[in-house]
């Protein structure tokens, strides 16, 4: 099984959203641990989401997708205890800075192109492996 490097982004995201937080502001608590579930939970997503030929947002929505999630979480927890901790404000900035840096990360061994059809591709006959 191989894992692509968006994935191990993802995943090294989702360490970092777990051990960041309390060692720079403070001890997790049951939301923080909600939101490093849900950015681990983002690693399968982005490992389970397809590399679409001459598309390579996939990956990204699928990390923007647990970014998202984790600020869901955030804002459910401004509701039920009138605050949002520091330790989630931190949460967010990594996971946001997470689906920058699987966006940002190219898979080895895929070629993008343009769209079939359109300039080098048609002649080469779009997206091929290394």
């Amino acid at each position: 099984m191989s894992f692509s490097m968006k994935t191990i982004v993802q995943a090294l995201g989702a360490v970092l959203v777990a051990v960041v937080p309390p060692l720079l502001v403070g001890p997790l608590g049951f939301p923080e641990i909600i939101n490093v579930i849900v950015i681990g939970i983002g690693a399968f997503l982005v490992w389970n989401t397809k590399n679409y030929p001459n598309w390579r947002y996939g990956k990204l929505l699928a990390s923007v997708a647990a970014a998202v999630t984790a600020g869901l979480v955030a804002l459910a927890t401004k509701y039920v205890y009138g605050d949002v901790s520091t330790q989630q404000w931190s949460q967010l900035l990594l996971a946001f800075i997470t689906a920058v840096a699987v966006w940002w990360v190219r898979n080895p061994g895929y070629v993008y192109t343009e769209a079939p059809g359109t300039g080098a591709a048609a002649a080469e006959g779009g997206p091929r492996a290394l």
